[in-house]
Parts: structure tokens; C-alpha cells; sequence
């Protein structure tokens, strides 16, 4: 099973782990899990942490990718169409950065893994909410 977390997920997982409830945390680390973290995750924690909205151990340009590599995760790069396939998308969640990962959601055919139940609407799979 390949599971996309959503950028709180990843950032729980990271600093505050007891945030993710345990059935969630146990299917992250389950045995054939591939837990996919998204370009878009490292873009809307750079920009939120240049604008002081977000607190980091550390620059996330010299702590994030290590810290990814260390939850055993992999990296997915945004591409062209999954970019446009937002266009489509419901203008439900206007989160760009929450509506790009749908679209990667959709576009790879993973589960999201978020605690935004706003996202239901969109008809991905989403593990938790």
C-alpha cells in the first residue's frame, strides 16, 4: 500500500509523533506500506517557515530531507500533470498547497493520509480525517 502524508502528518511524524492517533501511526509503519512524502510537503514548509507561521528544529532546507530519509519515506516530485490536474478540482479547499496534493493523490493513485476532513469531498482515499 502507498500512503501520501499530507504536510501536518509529516511534520507530526517528525516533532510530535503523539499527534498521530496510534491505529494511523501503525499503519504508517506497517509491513508493505510505502509512505510517499510530496515535494509539495518541503515547499509549503519552506514558505511557511520563512514567514514565521511554522517553527522547525532547524532550517528546513538543511533539516527536512534528512529528517524524511529518516522516517524511511520517499519522495515524490510534483509534476506538469499533476499541477494541472488541480484545475479540475472542486474549489472545496482552497489550501493550494492541500489541493496539490489531492491532484497527487488522484494522479498517482495513492491513499492521503491528513486529518483534514475537508479534503473528503474530493474522493481520494484519505486515512484518517
Amino acid at each position: 500500500m502507498k500512503l501520501l502524508a499530507d504536510t501536518c502528518v509529516v511534520i507530526w511524524a517528525l516533532t510530535e509523533p503523539e499527534r498521530i492517533p496510534a491505529p494511523v501511526m501503525a499503519t504508517l509503519c506497517g509491513p508493505g506500506v510505502t509512505l510517499l512524502v510530496s515535494a509539495v510537503t518541503a515547499w509549503e514548509m519552506a514558505v511557511k517557515q520563512s514567514i514565521g507561521k511554522l517553527r522547525l528544529p532547524g532550517l528546513a532546507e538543511e533539516w527536512l530531507p534528512a529528517a524524511v530519509d529518516g522516517l524511511g519515506a520517499t519522495w515524490v516530485p510534483i509534476t506538469p500533470r499533476q499541477a494541472l490536474i488541480v484545475g479540475r478540482l472542486a474549489l472545496v479547499h482552497r489550501d493550494p498547497f492541500d489541493r496539490l496534493l489531492v491532484a497527487q493523490a488522484i494522479d498517482l493513485g495513492v491513499t492521503l493520509v491528513s486529518s483534514d476532513g475537508r479534503l473528503a469531498p474530493y474522493g481520494v482515499p484519505v486515512l484518517w480525517q
